[in-house]
């Protein structure tokens, strides 16, 4: 996603992420956490989009606003929970969103990742790549 990213923009309720003519909605995490498309459909970022410090990843070639929107976007997310969520690569936007819905999940998370592997930890939580 990251790579094609033609413009970003943030408003109450989320940041509006247009690519290849396809416009995306990433919910806020204080608010209604998840990706949808122009129609209202969940979608599931296939992407890594934190890098291993949970830190936001800025799309490649952007030097508009971009980095700070970015930035307003992933600080509503807790640090904690960004790290807990960037082993999982391409899984991420899905650990996030089963954390957003379940936040005391993030204990059971924490200890899997010390006991085992990511795709182990994934698995026990169902969360799917793509």
């Amino acid at each position: 996603m990251w790579e094609t990213v033609e413009r970003l923009w943030l408003d109450e309720a989320a940041l509006r992420v247009a690519r290849g003519g396809e416009l995306l909605s990433l919910g806020r995490w204080d608010r209604r956490f998840g990706a949808w498309n122009a129609d209202g459909a969940p979608v599931r970022l296939g992407e890594a989009v934190l890098g291993p410090d949970g830190v936001w990843l800025v799309p490649k070639g952007r030097s508009d606003d971009a980095p700070a929107l970015l930035a307003a976007y992933f600080s509503l997310i807790p640090t904690p929970i960004r790290r807990l969520a960037a082993p999982f690569g391409k899984r991420q936007w899905a650990m996030l969103e089963l954390l957003w819905a379940r936040p005391r999940a993030a204990f059971a998370v924490d200890a899997l990742l010390a006991a085992h592997s990511i795709k182990e930890a994934a698995e026990d939580f169902g969360v799917k790549g793509t």
